[in-house]
C-alpha cells in the first residue's frame, strides 16, 4: 500500500468514519495532491476493496463509501505482522529448539549405552606382568 492511499484511508478514517458517503472535496480538505492523483488512488483502494461505490463525476470529482476493511486496515496490519511474526519466526524457532534437543537427547542415550555396555564386559589381565630386577634390569 502507497503512502497516499494510507494518507486516504487514515483521512477517511479519522474525519469521516460516520458518514456515509465521503466526497473527494472532502478529502482535499486533508491531503494536499492533485485531483486526479485522488482519483487514481480511490481507484485502486476500490480495486482492493477498501472502498466500495466509487462514482467519478464531471471533473474528476468522485464519492465513495468505507467498506469493513477500509475502516479496519490499521488492525487488519497489525494482524497479518503478527501472522507473520509467528509463521516465519516464532514456528521455525520452536521447531529447532526442539530438533536440537531430541538430537541431543539421542545423542546422550546412545554415549551412555556405549559406556555402559563398555563396562560390563570384563576387563582383559595382561598376558605377562613386569618384573623389575634389583639390578635394574627388567625381565618378562
Amino acid at each position: 500500500m502507497t503512502d497516499l492511499e494510507k494518507q486516504f484511508l487514515d483521512c477517511c478514517a479519522k474525519y469521516y468514519l460516520e458518514r456515509s458517503i465521503i466526497s473527494s472535496d472532502d478529502l482535499l480538505k486533508y491531503i494536499d495532491v492533485p485531483l486526479i492523483s485522488l482519483q487514481r488512488c480511490a481507484e485502486r483502494l476500490e480495486q482492493h476493496g477498501y472502498i466500495k461505490n466509487l462514482c467519478i463525476q464531471y471533473r474528476r470529482r468522485f464519492d465513495f463509501q468505507l467498506t469493513y476493511e477500509g475502516t479496519v486496515r490499521r488492525e487488519m496490519c497489525l494482524e497479518h505482522i503478527k501472522d507473520f511474526l509467528l509463521k516465519s519466526l516464532f514456528v521455525p524457532v520452536v521447531v529447532s529448539v526442539i530438533s536440537s534437543l531430541i538430537v541431543a537427547s539421542v545423542g546422550y542415550l546412545w554415549s551412555m549405552r556405549s559406556i555402559k555396555e563398555n563396562s560390563q564386559s570384563p576387563i582383559a589381565q595382561p598376558a605377562s606382568e613386569l618384573i623389575t630386577d634389583t639390578n635394574g634390569l627388567n625381565h618378562q
